[in-house]
């Protein structure tokens, strides 16, 4: 669960284009909310909710699954909206 503790402090440091690009697609692949969370969650690691670690990873297992099913029914040549013969 999101922390409700009000935030009133605030970082500020530079980046550069590349590393603002980087972290966007960073924002995608681990599922941040935003360029915020995303930061929050790398600097104060050790300090993340651990239910919600958990669930982020069993995210990227089920991504990972998925991903390996779909490659496997692309190169067995099936489309994945068929349904399995009952015959």
């Amino acid at each position: 669960m999101p922390s409700l503790k009000p935030r009133s402090k605030s970082i500020i440091f530079r980046i550069t284009s590349e590393e603002y690009e980087h972290l966007k697609a960073e924002i995608t692949a681990h599922g941040a909310r935003s360029l915020s969370d995303l930061a929050r969650t790398r600097v104060l690691g050790g300090n993340a909710d651990p239910v919600l670690a958990q669930m982020g990873r069993k995210l990227e297992d089920l991504e990972s699954a998925l991903q390996q099913l779909t490659a496997t029914l692309k190169s067995s040549g099936q489309p994945p909206n068929s349904q399995p013969s009952a015959f």
